[in-house]
């Protein structure tokens, strides 16, 4: 049984951006995989996913902005990255 986690979203205690674009790929494919189509240039490469990462302030402007969700879809797209997480092995 865990009693903490610990997520270190911006890489400063893990090499972790590469399993979260994969993450977030998951995410915009559950939600609507035409968020996939085309691939935002976001999540082109992993130089992009850091640029874009560090432009907005939170991954609610992230997810909007730079990823296409609309906006009265975050909480679900918010909701989902956990189980998403979880399945990524």
């Amino acid at each position: 049984m865990f009693t903490a986690i610990l997520w270190d979203y911006d890489g400063t205690l893990a090499n972790t951006p590469v399993k979260n674009i994969a993450v977030t790929r998951a995410v915009l494919g559950r939600l609507d995989p035409a968020l996939l189509e085309p691939l935002p240039e976001a999540l082109s490469s992993l130089a992009a996913y850091q640029a874009a990462n560090y432009r907005w302030r939170n991954w609610r402007e992230l997810y909007q902005h730079a990823l296409g969700v609309p906006a009265d879809r975050l909480d679900e797209a918010g909701a989902l990255w956990g189980p998403c997480q979880l399945a990524d092995r």
